[in-house]
């Protein structure tokens, strides 16, 4: 039988136990879910979602992407109160402000 100074024996031991922690983690995170935005609250830094399928609204914090427009889809993700938009369907605010900025230049 192998022990802990052989290498092979080792890295399979080293793979094996990170793959467990891995699926550990994996089951206790939340999966990011779909919304729709209801209202924007730019100044804060917050955004009124309802997730799809629910009729109550939640209020989540924005980052970079941001949505641009309210009726505008968005993935949501985090834990508990430490909700966050992870990513916007169609474009963003931020992109929304890099056109109007090339066309000024234009």
């Amino acid at each position: 039988m192998a022990g802990m100074d052989d290498l092979r024996f080792s890295l399979a031991m080293r793979d094996i136990v990170n793959s467990l922690i891995q699926e550990a983690l994996d089951q206790q995170r939340p999966k990011p879910r779909m919304a729709t935005v209801k209202a924007i609250d730019r100044a804060n830094g917050k955004c009124t979602i309802t997730y799809n399928g629910e009729t109550s609204q939640i209020i989540v914090n924005m980052g970079t992407p941001s949505p641009s427009a309210i009726g505008q889809w968005v993935r949501v993700a985090g834990i508990g109160t430490d909700k966050y938009i992870d990513g916007v369907v169609g474009q963003s605010w931020e992109q929304m402000q890099d056109v109007f900025s090339l066309m000024k230049v234009i």
